[in-house]
């Protein structure tokens, strides 16, 4: 059984915590909210989401990598896990340096 699923009950409670978050976000800005109270809440959403990324990634490791019975197996567990780095990593790039090449010095890393 995956992880995902013996674990479903506590992955929910984390997305609903999530989407309340977003809800908050919604609600201060119809509130007209500061800026600044708004990327708090942006701030935590992103914590949060991180969180889960990290419990879902952790346990795909263990599961599929560290605990595979064959071979085959751990390698397919295991490119599973770098595409999704490379994945998450791009989206991180992009969101620190953004679409454009427009300010960019010559040691920031290139644009997903």
């Amino acid at each position: 059984m995956s992880h995902t699923v013996r674990q479903k009950e506590k992955l929910i409670a984390r997305v609903r915590g999530i989407r309340g978050q977003m809800e908050g976000i919604e609600r201060a800005l119809e509130s007209k909210a500061g800026c600044a109270e708004v990327l708090r809440q942006i701030a935590s959403v992103r914590g949060a989401m991180n969180g889960l990324t990290s419990e879902v990634m952790e346990g795909h490791l263990r599961q599929h990598v560290l605990a595979a019975e064959t071979d085959a197996a751990r390698r397919e567990g295991g490119e599973e896990l770098v595409e999704v780095i490379r994945t998450y990593i791009a989206s991180r790039l992009w969101v620190l340096y953004g679409s454009s090449d427009a300010g960019r010095s010559s040691s920031s890393p290139p644009r997903p």
